[in-house]
């Protein structure tokens, strides 16, 4: 927005957004929005190494005009949510092998599962399967896929 001074950044300085979700959208009055983004990032000075950042929530105010959407103002900090796991006891047994193939698929859309991570996980009649994946730039990540015993994904439970 005019009349903001923005900040000198060392031009060394390299930072960059992992990811950025949107939490929630509450309606402030007619035609404006705040919406709550929760943005991961990584960043570095120099030659040194990147840093993940601790993930931040920022309240944005966004309107709807003449021209189309478009953001009010400068974001704001938000709340980080703090939740917690559902309380589940799992049992970790060997998956059938319909349950490992659909987890590994599944897990080929976020890049290359590291297939000797693979744990199976049951709860009730669902399947929990983790494992680590790299993206294309070697980078390791731990993701969780649940499924039923047909190797149909499901929900996690809540």
């Amino acid at each position: 927005p005019a009349g903001i001074d923005v900040p000198v950044i060392d031009g060394s300085a390299r930072s960059f957004v992992e990811s950025a979700v949107g939490l929630s959208v509450e309606e402030i009055r007619p035609g404006s929005w705040e919406v709550a983004v929760l943005v991961r990032s990584l960043s570095a000075f120099g030659d040194g190494d990147y840093l993940r950042i601790p993930a931040r929530v920022f309240l944005v105010t966004v309107g709807i005009g003449d021209d189309g959407p478009f953001v009010a103002d400068l974001p704001s900090p938000g709340p980080v949510p703090v939740g917690r796991a559902a309380a589940v006891e799992f049992t970790e047994e060997a998956a059938p092998m319909p349950v490992t193939d659909a987890a590994l698929a599944i897990m080929r859309e976020a890049g290359l599962p590291d297939e000797a991570s693979i744990g199976t996980f049951r709860l009730g009649d669902l399947w929990r399967v983790t494992g680590v994946v790299r993206d294309l730039a070697g980078v390791p990540f731990v993701v969780a896929v649940w499924l039923d015993g047909s190797g149909a994904r499901v929900p996690a439970p809540g």
